[in-house]
């Protein structure tokens, strides 16, 4: 399953309902370069995350002997992954993240029940069940709970930056 973690943490997979049907979602962490986030992305190997200057590179020939070794450790066929580093400006947040949470609250709030955000680990994790379906909007169930995540962590925070990564397996052709 796809993760974040950082200043927040959760999962870019979200599944909701449509006519009868569950639908699985991963939410693209570009998404946040639309609403004045920055993204930095990197091709990293698996386990020892040291970065990957050459795509035909079998394996990490730092860290393993052979292809198999790295394999073995890591149990993926595919040994290469991409490190997203996303970072949210408080500017970026007031001026654009806000507003569309404002735009569709309404439509969410009637669908989360028990969903709440609190500090763990000097984290903003999100808990709680979300009640399916979202009506027409369910598709943008995950940008909002994301959405709201970095909500809560400017209104609890004097920070100025909120910094999320992310890792995506295999790498996008």
């Amino acid at each position: 399953m796809e993760t974040y973690f950082g200043d927040i943490s959760g999962s870019l997979l979200y599944k909701y309902m449509d006519r009868g049907k569950t639908i699985s979602y991963l939410q693209d962490p570009e998404i946040l370069l639309r609403y004045g986030g920055e993204l930095e992305s990197r091709c990293i190997w698996d386990r020892c995350c040291c970065t990957l200057y050459d795509n035909n590179e079998p394996y990490c020939y730092s860290c393993w002997d052979s292809r198999e070794q790295h394999k073995s450790d890591s149990n993926l066929d595919e040994l290469r992954k991409t490190q997203h580093k996303m970072t949210i400006s408080r500017d970026a947040y007031d001026n654009d993240i806000h507003p569309w949470i404002d735009e569709y609250h309404c439509h969410f709030e009637p669908c989360l029940e028990d969903l709440f955000y609190e500090w763990s680990e000097y984290t903003v994790v999100v808990s709680g069940d979300y009640a399916i379906p979202c009506g027409p909007n369910a598709h943008l169930l995950g940008q909002y709970i994301l959405f709201r995540q970095i909500q809560y962590f400017f209104e609890n925070t004097d920070r100025e930056e909120c910094l999320i990564f992310a890792y995506q397996h295999p790498i996008p052709k």
